[in-house]
């Protein structure tokens, strides 16, 4: 339990630290959303999501939790990450994260990762598409030194939006993890959807749970 739930915080850790959260000046205020029993929605990007029943919601503890292990991940591998890091993670919104099983599950547990990046300047690097932002991440999942393999960038709709598509996997020894980044820039922030399965089964899962997305 412990493997598994340090390998998804290290997912949610790595992501937080793409962007640095510059001013962007959206008109505007972008909200966390809400949720109304397992429907999710978030005004600011006009998103709306049905979470399957049997899924868990992480709450907000779980999701501190969850960063803190992910942070302990990386300074395993790279101390200078880790302090970029943590500069980082409060420019980064956690809109939503729910896996198919509760946290203390002893099996793989495939999950979902909704993330909001205020954008402005990344650097030195504007970043205009979802394919630079998932080209930041592939750069830092890489320094990070975990041993991922990634696939070219795609193109794939969600809810009627066209989102950019990165592929990475991990082979842990005993499981090849696979995660799927979706990313798109709307109103000066990436909106990344990051999915996570153990299994072609688990995939199959989280698909059905990603056709649930659907964009006003």
């Amino acid at each position: 339990m412990k493997i598994m739930k340090k390998t998804v915080g290290l997912i949610l850790a790595l992501t937080l630290i793409f962007a640095t959260g510059c001013s962007n000046g959206a008109k505007k205020a972008i909200t966390m959303g809400t949720l109304e029993g397992t429907k999710y929605t978030n005004e600011y990007f006009g998103l709306e999501l049905n979470v399957p029943e049997s899924w868990h919601i992480a709450t907000e503890e779980e999701k501190a939790a969850i960063t803190q292990a992910g942070q302990e991940a990386i300074a395993e591998n790279n101390e200078d990450l880790a302090k970029k890091l943590d500069l980082s993670k409060e420019k980064t919104l956690n809109l939503l994260i729910s896996f198919k099983h509760p946290l203390t599950h002893q099996g793989t547990n495939p999950n979902v990762i909704i993330m909001a990046e205020n954008l402005g300047l990344l650097g030195s690097v504007a970043v205009k598409t979802g394919k630079d932002y998932l080209e930041i991440t592939k750069t830092s999942m890489e320094q990070a030194g975990m041993g991922y393999t990634f696939s070219d960038t795609t193109t794939e709709k969600l809810g009627g939006k066209d989102f950019d598509v990165l592929v990475a996997t991990l082979d842990v020894g005993t499981i090849i993890v696979t995660q799927k980044y979706y990313a798109a820039i709307i109103d000066g922030y990436a909106l990344t959807l990051i999915t996570t399965s153990y299994s072609d089964e688990e995939a199959a899962d989280i698909k059905g749970f990603i056709d649930n997305v659907t964009f006003k």
